[in-house]
């Protein structure tokens, strides 16, 4: 067959695959706007669900709000009125001190007056008698007394003054009873008066103490109030807290159930996209379009040197064939070590479709991992099903993007992302992270437009469409 027809032949395939292609992608398109808007219908609905909640317990928080401010009201009303009853109790005990105290002074008071009035008593008594006494005496004995006077008398001048002393003795006993009557009517004005006070002194301190009772009682029930207020508000703050809690739960499980929406979505394009890549690669009997292997311009003479992918087995369908436009031997060894397991289909259960994707070397752990093309550190993670520990180096060409990853290291790559690294630059050391069995390098090229990776979600591992290692290694 020559050049021309292998063009022509070439050139049919390719339009032919191109068709096929674009069908996959209205398909692929339809698929995907259905799978978006279930994804939308069911965030709706769980945003609906949620909202209802949310409303609900929005609401028993407002009415609880409610309760909460009138009780809140009641407390400092209640606490208002104890400190007032108190206050009061305390002027009312204070009364009472005073009013005791005043009794007590008027009660002593009262006593010695009616000691004084007894002295005035006895005193009057005393002074009557005597005074009766003098005036019987002079009564009896008036005659005889004048006669012995004027016997007695040498004239007329000590008559007379013998007489008037008799009498003067007579009026001064009964002046001096008189003013003794006097002071006991003074006294016993005094007494009565003090007595009235008394009596006063003694119904106000029944009232105050009746006033004491009530104020007592007053303030122990509204202190008892008080307490219940307090009680109640302490309820109810901890059932709005608990609204708040609950409202917290429902947004984090709500944001929960959206991500897990959204994730399933995402897990779900990428699968659809991944079977229309694969199903374009098989409707094309393994050879890829452009648009799928990123090939250059000159594709068709490289197509000539295709060996196929029939010696994969299981990896047939996920295997880019050698139409990458590198020269074998172009990508540099990325370890030393002994090849273990080279590329193509595999009993091991935890390889991809018992596809083993890529090449295994095996060396001491600790062995330097090397660039194979300059290029530039595009992921870096652990994926502790698989990988282990791996990071991702992205390779540029012509023709378009190349990834190579590095698995089971020993510890991450030092390197941060967007690291330019030449080839032969040490980028990891070799371990057995991950699904290993001993220390060695899981070596994987992905083609740069088949590549599905989301580096914002820890422990996801890249998946695509693999080139054999061994088609472009000097290994």
């Amino acid at each position: 067959m020559t050049e021309d027809q292998l063009k022509t032949r070439y050139l049919k395939t390719y339009f032919r695959l191109a068709a096929i292609f674009t069908t996959l992608i209205l398909v692929c398109g339809v698929v995907f706007q259905t799978l978006n808007s279930n994804a939308q219908t069911e965030e709706e609905q769980v945003k609906s669900t949620y909202t209802a909640k949310k409303a609900k317990i929005n609401d028993s928080l407002a009415q609880t709000k409610n309760v909460l401010d009138q009780l809140k009201n009641s407390y400092t009303e209640a606490a208002q009125q104890k400190r007032t009853y108190q206050e009061e109790k305390k002027a009312n005990e204070e009364d009472i001190d005073k009013n005791n105290q005043t009794l007590t002074d008027y009660k002593y008071a009262v006593a010695q007056l009616d000691e004084q009035i007894a002295s005035k008593e006895k005193d009057i008594a005393t002074r009557k008698e005597k005074v009766g006494i003098i005036l019987k005496q002079l009564w009896q004995e008036k005659d005889s007394s004048t006669i012995e006077i004027l016997l007695n008398s040498e004239n007329f001048s000590e008559i007379i003054t013998g007489l008037n002393q008799l009498n003067t003795l007579e009026d001064s006993l009964l002046e001096n009873v008189k003013s003794l009557n006097a002071a006991k009517a003074l006294l016993e004005d005094d007494r009565t008066q003090k007595l009235t006070v008394q009596k006063d002194l003694e119904d106000s301190q029944i009232i105050l103490n009746a006033n004491k009772q009530k104020l007592e009682v007053l303030v122990s029930e509204y202190a008892n109030n008080e307490a219940k207020y307090q009680e109640d508000i302490n309820k109810k703050e901890q059932e709005a807290k608990q609204g708040q809690d609950q409202l917290a739960q429902l947004q984090k499980d709500q944001e929960s159930k959206l991500a897990d929406i959204r994730k399933k979505r995402e897990v779900e394009l990428a699968r659809k996209a991944e079977e229309a890549r694969l199903a374009a690669l098989a409707a094309s009997g393994g050879k890829p379009t452009a648009a799928l292997s990123g090939t250059n311009p000159n594709a068709s003479s490289l197509l000539k040197n295709n060996t196929g992918s029939t010696q994969y087995g299981a990896c047939n369908s996920m295997t880019m064939p050698g139409v990458f436009p590198v020269k074998f031997g172009e990508l540099g060894s990325p370890a030393d070590g002994a090849l273990t397991q080279k590329y193509g289909s595999t009993t091991l259960s935890h390889s991809i479709y018992n596809c083993h994707n890529g090449i295994d070397l095996a060396n001491s752990c600790g062995t330097p991992l090397l660039a194979a093309f300059d290029g530039i550190v595009y992921a870096s993670d652990y994926a502790s099903g698989g990988y282990g520990n791996f990071v991702v180096v992205e390779h540029s060409f012509s023709g378009g993007k190349l990834y190579a990853l590095y698995g089971h290291m020993k510890s991450k790559t030092v390197l941060p992302i967007g690291t330019r690294v030449s080839k032969g630059d040490i980028i990891g050391y070799m371990g057995s992270t991950g699904f290993s069995t001993g220390c060695h390098l899981h070596y994987t090229l992905i083609d740069g437009e088949s590549l599905i990776y989301d580096r914002g979600r820890a422990g996801s591992s890249p998946v695509g469409l693999y080139y054999n290692p061994l088609d472009y290694l000097s290994v």
